[in-house]
Order: C-alpha cells, then structure tokens, then sequence
C-alpha cells in the first residue's frame, strides 16, 4: 500500500512534465489524414521511444552525472531552468507543432522531445534520487500508459473538448511547469548555501 501511495506521489510531477494535452495536439498534427495502420504505427514508435529513453537515462544519467562532477544540487538548479524556459516558451511562442510526414514521425519529434524531453528527464532524476528506482520506474510507466491511452483515444478528446480545450490544458500544464521549475531552482541554491556554510 505504501508503494502504491509513493508511486501516485511521484506520477503527479512527470503528468506534469510528460503534459498529455500537448501530446495529443501533436498527434493530431501529424496524423491527419493518414490511414489507421499509419496510426497506429506512430503511437506504437512513440510509446517505445519514451519507454527505452526514459528508462535507459533512469540507468545511465546517474553514471553520466558522477563522471561529469554534476551533483544533485547543480541538476536541480539547471533542471529547473530548463523546465522554466521551456514552460516560458510554450506560453509566450504558442503551440509550433510541425507536420512531419516521414516514417519515424512517432520516434521524433513524438516519443522524444515531446512526450520524454528534457522535462521528464530532469524529474526522472529527481524522483529517483528521492523515492527510488522502482518507484520512479512504475511511475514512468503509468504516466506513459496514460499518455498512449489519450493518444489512442485523441479523436474522441478532440471531439469531446475541442483543440481550444485541449490548448488550454497545455497551457494550464506549463504554468505548474513553471512553478515546479522555481521550486527546483530555490531547492538547489538552498543546498548549495547549506552546503557552503557548513549546515
């Protein structure tokens, strides 16, 4: 049961970070107009490509970190700058999605940056370092079954809310974004101060 209420704790973040409204849009975009096979070809290429990026940087970021000297404090300030520029970017440029029409649309720009980019990385990290492996894994997986359930049931949401709801979603999402961004930002200078001052 105690696993189960700290793996709910962490997949609130990665929601957030993963921002499902936003891959539906994308999906949309680049998926109109192609066949059911194509479709379901896209979705099937995206699901892997953020499983196999998430799970191996989950593996690898760690032994990257440690060869580069990176430690928790420093990722936590450069990884909350990142989410803040990036939730910035959504609100002021505005959805850019592209309609790419070649084969491998579902592993970029779908899979990754989209549903796993530098967002979802930066708090894979820090759920992992702060709840474990497998709690951080099962989290991972559950966001991303959700996220494959709303792209398989994209026509139906469109349907249901319109893109303008979806859009606002989006937006909405950025904005917690951008305060989970700030959070990580005061929480790494607090353990570098900490740190300095000998406390």
């Amino acid at each position: 049961m105690e696993f189960l209420r700290l793996v709910g704790i962490a997949v609130v973040p990665l929601v957030i970070a993963v921002d499902p409204a936003a891959s539906v849009i994308m999906f949309l975009a680049v998926t109109e107009g192609e066949p059911q096979p194509m479709r379901r070809r896209i979705l099937r290429d995206a699901f892997l490509t953020s499983l196999i990026v998430g799970v191996g940087f989950m593996f690898l970021g760690a032994a990257v970190f440690n060869l580069l000297g990176i430690d928790r404090a420093d990722f936590q300030i450069g990884g909350g700058l990142i989410l803040v520029v990036l939730s910035l970017a959504d609100l002021v440029l505005g959805d850019r999605a592209r309609r790419h029409r070649d084969e491998y649309v579902g592993v970029v720009p779908i899979g990754t940056p989209m549903i796993v980019g530098p967002a979802v990385l930066t708090a894979l990290t820090l759920l992992q370092t702060s709840y474990g492996t497998a709690i951080t894994l099962a989290a991972l997986l559950v966001v991303l079954l959700i996220t494959a359930g709303a792209l398989v049931l994209a026509e139906l949401i469109k349907g249901a809310i319109g893109t303008a709801g979806l859009k606002a979603i989006s937006k909405i999402v950025s904005i917690l974004l951008a305060g989970f961004g700030v959070h990580l930002i005061r929480v790494g200078i607090v353990a570098i101060t900490s740190a300095a001052s000998g406390g």
